[in-house]
C-alpha cells in the first residue's frame, strides 16, 4: 500500500514509473519513425466539413491507443494528490517544477544546435531557430486559428519542441486542478460535474475561440479533469489494489478485459487520433473532448494494469521504473539527443523532424537517446549533489 516518508511526501508507486517509463521509451521510438520524412507544421487541423480525415485517425488503433496512454502523466499527477499543502503552495511549487525545463529545453537547446550544426557545415539559419524560440509561449501555431494556418511555419533544423506541448499545458492545468480538488474529491456528485464542466471548457475554448491558445490553454481544462480522475483512482488505492492482488484474482482479469475491450471499442468506433482536438464532432474537434477523455480512461485502466505486471518482473521493473521516473527530461531531450548523434552521418533539413533512416539505425538511435538520458538524469544530479556536500 502507499505510504508516506518523513517530509509528508507520497513515496512512488512502482507500477505508475513503470507504465511512465514503457509510455516514454514507445512515445520515443514512434516520434523517431513517423516523424521521419515527414513535413510537421505540428499538426495542422482539417476542417470536418471537408470529409478529409483529421490527421492521425489514420493511425493504427495501438497507435492512438499508445497516445491516450499519454493522459496517464495527467492521471499519476492527480493520484498522488494529497491536502498537505495550500493550493497556493502546490501551484508555486509546481510552476517552478515546470518553468525551468520549458525554457531552457526552448531556448538553450536549440541554441546549442544551432551552433552544432554551423560547426557541422549545414548552414542553419534565423527561420531554424525561431519556432523554437516562439515555442516557448505553447507552440510555433500559438494565436494561429484551427483553419487558415499560416503554411510558410516550419519545423526547423533546431526544432525540438514535439512534447514539450505536455509540460506547458501542464502549468495551467495545475492550477486549475489544485483550486479544485479540495473542493470536489470529498463529493462525488461535486467531483463529476467538476470534470464535465472542465471537459466543456476545453470544447468551448476550441469551437468559439477557434485559436491555439499560449501555454496550450485551450487543453489545460482536459487535462484537469484527468488529474481529479487520478485522484479520485489515488483515494480508492486502485493501483496499490492491482499490485497486491494475486494474478489468480479473476477480478483483476476481469478489470483489464473490461477496460481494454472497451478503450478499444472507443477508438474504433470514434477514431482519436494522435491529439486531444483531431476527431470530428464540432467544427474544429472541440466537443469530442468528451469521447476522448471516456476512450483515455478505460485505455489507461487498462495500461494501469500491464504496467503492474512488469512491475512484478525483477530487474526489468526497475530499468522501466527508473525511466518513467525521469519521463520529464525524455520529453524535454530525446529530439535533442537523436538530432546530435544524426546530424554527422545526416544532413537535417528545416520541413523534417528526422532524415529516412534505415530501421536498424534508427532503433540504434533510439537505444542510445533513451539510456543516455536517463543516466544523465540519475547520476548527475547526485554527482552535483555529491561536490556540493563535499566542497562544503
Amino acid at each position: 500500500m502507499q505510504t508516506e516518508d518523513s517530509t509528508g511526501k507520497p513515496n512512488r508507486i512502482m507500477t505508475l514509473d513503470v507504465l511512465k517509463g514503457i509510455l516514454m521509451i514507445g512515445i520515443v521510438m514512434v516520434h523517431l519513425v513517423f516523424l521521419a520524412g515527414t513535413d510537421a507544421p505540428v499538426d495542422p487541423i482539417t476542417p470536418s466539413d471537408t470529409g478529409e480525415a483529421r490527421p492521425g485517425i489514420s493511425s493504427p488503433i495501438y497507435i492512438q491507443m499508445l497516445y491516450l496512454g499519454m493522459m496517464m502523466f495527467f492521471i499519476s499527477s492527480g493520484y498522488f494528490f494529497r491536502p498537505k499543502r495550500s493550493a497556493k503552495e502546490n501551484i508555486i511549487r509546481r510552476v517552478k517544477q515546470l518553468i525551468i525545463p520549458i525554457v531552457v529545453g526552448l531556448i538553450v537547446l536549440p541554441t546549442i544546435l544551432y551552433v552544432y550544426l554551423t560547426l557541422l557545415g549545414q548552414g542553419p539559419t534565423w527561420e531554424d531557430l525561431y519556432p523554437s524560440y516562439k515555442a516557448v509561449l505553447g507552440g510555433v501555431l500559438v494565436f494561429q486559428p484551427y483553419t487558415g494556418y499560416d503554411p510558410s511555419i516550419i519545423v526547423g533544423m533546431c526544432f525540438v519542441y514535439n512534447g514539450y506541448y505536455f509540460l506547458q499545458l501542464m502549468l495551467v492545468a495545475f492550477v486549475l486542478f489544485y483550486l479544485l480538488a479540495d473542493k470536489v474529491l470529498d463529493d462525488p456528485k461535486k467531483l463529476i460535474i467538476s470534470i464535465v464542466v472542465l471537459i466543456a471548457c476545453t470544447a468551448l475554448l476550441i469551437e468559439f475561440v477557434n485559436m491555439r491558445l499560449p501555454f496550450y490553454a485551450q487543453l489545460s481544462p482536459l487535462a484537469a479533469a484527468f488529474m481529479l480522475f487520478g485522484a479520485a483512482i489515488g483515494k480508492k488505492g486502485l493501483v496499490e489494489w492491482m499490485e497486491t492482488s494475486s494474478l489468480k484474482n479473476p477480478k483483476l482479469w476481469a478489470f483489464f478485459i473490461v477496460s481494454l475491450a472497451l478503450g478499444a471499442l472507443m477508438v474504433f468506433v470514434l477514431p482519436t487520433g494522435t491529439g486531444f482536438d483531431t476527431m470530428v464532432f464540432g467544427d474544429y474537434g472541440g466537443w469530442s473532448a468528451y469521447s476522448y477523455f471516456i476512450a483515455a480512461v478505460f485505455t489507461n485502466m487498462a495500461l494501469l494494469f500491464l504496467g503492474s505486471l512488469f512491475a512484478r518482473i525483477p530487474l526489468l521493473n526497475k530499468a522501466l521504473a527508473t525511466a518513467g521516473r525521469h519521463s520529464i527530461a525524455i520529453i524535454c531531450l530525446h529530439i535533442f539527443v537523436i538530432k546530435l548523434m544524426m546530424a554527422p552521418f545526416h544532413e537535417l533539413m528545416s520541413t523534417y523532424t528526422f532524415p529516412v533512416t534505415p530501421i536498424g539505425e534508427s532503433v540504434v538511435y533510439w537505444l542510445v537517446a533513451v539510456i543516455v538520458i536517463v543516466l544523465v538524469a540519475e547520476y548527475v544530479p547526485k554527482l552535483i549533489q555529491k561536490r556540493k556536500e563535499s566542497k562544503e
